[in-house]
């Protein structure tokens, strides 16, 4: 059977060039795609306009809208601008402007007496999606602090007159306004933000370089379709004449595989240290010593030869071969969370995910990222080996039974 293995080697490296060629391509598509998510993940800010209509011009009003802005800390950035109703109102239907503010007349003078004279707030549900729900957000906590700073200074001024004898009670009031105001201005000290990551503890970036690393050794394997999708047996059937079994058969040509998609694996993590080397700001990074990372893939990589072997030989022709392999690929890719983060899926599909391979893929390479134990993603690699191997030899032997001596 050497010669047979030397056969599939020699099979597997004219092909070799061509194949890597093609994920260095890919490769570096993905990485310009991770480098835009990042980017976009990462920008100072998604503006906003808001118009200002109505009684804006006050004293307290400007005083308010200058000290505001510069010191809101948000990814949404907000510009406040002031245009009549009629026209925030067009320029809101045109998607000019986010939203329009109506101030009623005669707003800072009733606020200043206690009276509460309502803020009219429109925007478009319909055209915003989330980013209208986020702006009703950021108003309603805006109102709040607003409504609640004003009860509480006036509250004071009630207390204090009904149960002291202070002539100047808007002395204390002014304080405790002043005391409000500093509150709001500085309540980004008042908390810390801690960030789970997307899964397993990964940032987006390290949860994406997985993602990436697993969707593009699973298609790197299609183009080995040509050698190992077979019309016609009758090679095998003769081998297994000779008293070589199909198991053997399909034990060489799943080695000369697995050597070859390990070239592309170690392909793939030369052009990441080159882009590391070269482009130290690149999206990889943040990626771990290339020996650990190495060892990850490697069971991935047996993982994913396996299962190529076992879609090819599910198939009897070259052209429905490739389909069922690149559909394939791309459906549990997609379902695993390695196009969108699992988190968005529902919970009854993440449970489901959880137990594919190339889920399972994923979650083996995040552990190079967090350092955790990995034996069970590793178990689940080994077991999927094991099975899809098992399953191809079943069909291999099928095809092959009929000649014997």
């Amino acid at each position: 059977m050497k010669k047979y293995f030397y056969l599939q080697l020699k099979l597997a490296g004219k092909l070799l060039p061509f194949v890597l060629a093609v994920t260095l391509a890919l490769l570096l598509g993905l990485g310009l795609i991770l480098t835009g998510l990042l980017s976009a993940f990462q920008s100072s800010g998604t503006p906003f306009t808001v118009a200002l209509s109505g009684d804006t011009d006050n004293d307290y009003m400007q005083w308010g809208l200058a000290a505001i802005q510069p010191t809101e800390d948000s990814l949404f950035s907000i510009n406040i601008v002031e245009m009549p109703r009629d026209a925030a109102h067009s320029a809101l239907e045109k998607g000019e402007i986010s939203a329009y503010v109506i101030i009623p007349e005669g707003f800072m003078e009733k606020a200043m007496v206690g009276e509460i004279d309502p803020i009219t707030y429109v925007t478009s549900t319909g055209l915003e999606g989330v980013a209208g729900q986020m702006k009703r957000e950021i108003t309603q906590i805006v109102t709040k602090m607003v409504v609640y700073s004003q009860k509480g200074a006036y509250g004071l001024a009630n207390a204090l007159s009904q149960n002291t004898d202070i002539s100047d009670i808007y002395t204390p009031m002014s304080v405790l306004s002043l005391e409000y105001t500093d509150l709001i201005l500085h309540r980004a000290e008042f908390y810390r933000v801690e960030e789970l990551g997307v899964d397993h503890g990964l940032t987006t970036q390290d949860y994406y370089i997985c993602a990436g690393l697993v969707i593009l050794l699973a298609l790197a394997g299609l183009p080995f379709g040509a050698i190992y999708i077979k019309k016609d047996h009758a090679l095998s059937r003769l081998l297994r004449s000779r008293g070589y079994p199909a198991g053997l058969q399909l034990l060489c040509e799943y080695g000369a595989h697995l050597l070859a998609m390990l070239a592309l694996a170690g392909a793939v993590l030369a052009a990441a240290g080159l882009a590391i080397t070269l482009l130290p700001g690149s999206p990889l990074g943040s990626l771990p010593q290339f020996g650990l990372l190495a060892a990850k893939l490697l069971p991935v990589t047996a993982m994913l030869a396996a299962l190529n072997i076992l879609v090819f030989n599910l198939s009897d022709s070259t052209v429905s071969g490739l389909l069922l392999h690149f559909f394939g690929a791309i459906g549990l890719c997609y379902v695993s969370g390695c196009i969108y983060p699992i988190s968005a899926f529902p919970i009854g599909v993440q449970r489901f995910a959880a137990f594919l391979p190339t889920a399972i893929a994923r979650q083996h390479l995040a552990t190079g990222f967090t350092g955790d134990w990995a034996w069970g993603s590793f178990g689940g690699l080994t077991l999927y080996t094991l099975g899809f191997f098992g399953i191809a030899l079943v069909l291999r032997t099928r095809k092959t039974a009929g000649i014997e001596r």
